[in-house]
This record gives structure tokens, sequence and C-alpha cells, in this order.
């Protein structure tokens, strides 16, 4: 992982008999926890409502993510389109959006995880009803799903999208 770029921050350490983890950086310095399960193996169920559903790269710099990744994870990149996609054995599981203007200076490289939902309309008018704040309204993507970006009370971001209209 460090012959890659990235930055060893936090570990690797047990967690009773659960598994091990350690929190590292890419060379953006988007920061991720590693899992290694052991009594606990961790998530079970993908894009199913209420279970994580895809995973996005928010970065100023794609470049050195599309090489790190595939390298330490040997994920796959569909780099064919304007929006480059992971992928592990031809299943696609998250993407890479590169900052732009929209975005404020001081927002840091990230990883934005989206739950899969059954209704995003209704799903981010009950997370706005909860004190929860949209960051980007329910929005159609052209050739993709319907999806939405929350920050709950707390401060956390997340995104959420209808389940099975992925390409």
């Amino acid at each position: 992982m460090t012959a890659a770029g990235g930055s060893l921050l936090v570990g690797p350490m047990d967690v009773f008999d659960q598994g091990r983890f350690a929190v590292v950086a890419d060379p953006s310095g988007a920061v991720f926890s590693l899992w290694q399960g052991r009594a606990f193996a961790g998530a079970d169920l993908f894009n199913a409502p209420g279970a994580l559903g895809w995973t996005e790269l928010v970065t100023r710099e794609s470049e050195p993510a599309l090489a790190f990744y595939p390298a330490v994870f040997d994920w796959t990149v569909d780099a064919s389109a304007e929006y480059p996609q992971w992928g592990i054995d031809g299943a696609d599981f998250g993407g890479v959006l590169t900052m732009d203007e929209n975005f404020p200076p001081e927002v840091p490289p990230h990883w934005l995880p989206y739950f899969a939902v059954a209704d995003v309309d209704a799903s981010a008018a009950t997370a706005q009803g909860a004190g929860g704040e949209l960051l980007m309204p329910p929005t159609s993507i052209p050739h993709g799903p319907r999806i939405a970006v929350i920050r709950d009370p707390q401060g956390a971001a997340f995104g959420i999208h209808r389940v099975a209209e992925e390409e």
C-alpha cells in the first residue's frame, strides 16, 4: 500500500476476535479503513434497500487514484466514460468524481458511501425530517440512478440511490 503511494495512519490492530483493521490514506489524502474479518466478516448485503449500494471517491486528483486502487486491491477501472468506475470480477461497485469549482477549496478528498433505497425522494424527505440537510436534492442522473446527498445531524455526509437502476 505504501509502495503504491498510500500512507498508513493507524494500525493495523485487532478488534478483539472480530477482525483486524487499519486506517490509511490514498495518494490524494482520501482516508479509508481496511478490514480483515475474523468472527465478524463484514457486510454481507450489497445494493438492497438499507444496505451499502455504491462507493464514490471524491478527489481533486483522480489520476493517482486510478493507479493506486488497482495496484493495491486489484480493482478494475472502466475509464471509458466521463465517470470512471471501480469493479471487481466485472461488477462495478463505485466510481470516481473529480472535484471541480463547485466544491469549496476546504473540502478534502474523501469517500462517499451511497445507501440503496426504494424511493430517493421519500428517503430524502425522511432524512430532512430527522434533522438531516440535503447537500444535493433528489436528482436523476442521465443513464444512471436517481440520487441525493445528505449530511446527518452529526455532520457525516452520505448518498442515497434508487435500487436496481445502476447500469
